[in-house]
């Protein structure tokens, strides 16, 4: 989706002053004002690529992973599926539970699509991010 299909279907941002991205025309993250709380867009380059659950956001996946999941949970879910990597920021067992839907090869491609559950060190996703390669970003736009 285009920044304007964005605006039309979910509002403009709903905190026009927050800073979204070091660089705003290649990459931004925002709340759109009519989008449920606690669900952030990505947009890179004008084009819709993320859409994240933070902050006590009630939205489940399509197999009703939500924040406050376990690990356990989502590999369930996902079958096994979903690749666990260390966190950059925290210590185990604080991980990235990665599952692709759609991917092309070892590299990322701009279609591939996915979703990233970030746990914490009690073992709870804490945080949800899909799209395309950049769920992969650990530092909002970077």
């Amino acid at each position: 989706m285009s920044l304007a299909e964005v605006t039309a279907a979910l509002g403009a941002d709903a905190d026009p002053e927050a800073i979204g991205g070091p660089d705003p025309e290649s990459c931004d993250q925002f709340r759109p004002a009519r989008a449920p709380e606690g669900v952030l867009v990505m947009m890179e380059e004008g084009r819709l690529t993320r859409v994240s659950l933070i902050n006590k956001s009630a939205v489940k996946t399509d197999r009703g992973i939500a924040l406050g999941s376990s690990a356990a949970e989502v590999k369930a879910a996902y079958h096994g599926a979903a690749a666990s990597s260390p966190h950059k920021y925290r210590d185990a067992p604080a991980a990235y539970l990665t599952y692709w839907s759609r991917k092309t090869g070892d590299k990322t491609s701009p279609t591939d699509r996915g979703i990233v559950f970030e746990v914490d060190k009690r073992g709870v996703v804490d945080l949800i991010h899909a799209g395309g390669p950049s769920i992969q970003h650990v530092e909002g736009c970077l």
